[in-house]
């Protein structure tokens, strides 16, 4: 996405007037993992602009939301990373788990990469009497 012409503003322009409305899950995920491979590398505002694609090629894809809120702490928007991590919560994501477990694994995983942010710790200790109540349910 950073070469020719997909850097371009006609490319992107066009992608946005004609992606609105058309899902398409499988090119929504590879956006996602796209962006959750810039974010292990550190390039964060590919991770968000491929975050963002993947959003907008299937919005019920959730998972990928996740990392644009990573995206979004790591580029310093906080407040739009706050915004981004509470969105979905108390939800379950299909196939994969509650949502707020999901951010917290993976915040795990983007320590063991050497990423960290103060906020990776706030978002935790919201998230954790929701954790505690999934886990007391099984």
């Amino acid at each position: 996405m950073s070469k020719f012409p997909y850097d371009e503003k006609l490319w992107k322009a066009w992608i946005a007037s004609n992606t609105e409305g058309a899902i398409d899950s499988k090119t929504a995920g590879d956006f996602g993992d796209f962006s959750d491979q810039a974010l292990k590398d550190g390039d964060f505002p590919k991770a968000l602009e491929a975050a963002d694609l993947s959003i907008r090629f299937d919005p019920t894809l959730i998972w990928t939301k996740i990392n644009r809120a990573h995206a979004f702490m790591f580029l310093g928007r906080l407040d739009e990373a706050r915004d981004a991590y509470h969105e979905h919560r108390g939800e379950t994501v299909p196939n994969k788990g509650l949502w707020e477990q999901l951010v917290v694994d993976d915040f795990a995983l983007l320590r063991d990469q050497g990423r960290r942010h103060s906020l990776m710790v706030e978002i935790e200790d919201q998230f954790k009497p929701a954790i505690a109540a999934a886990r007391a349910k099984k």
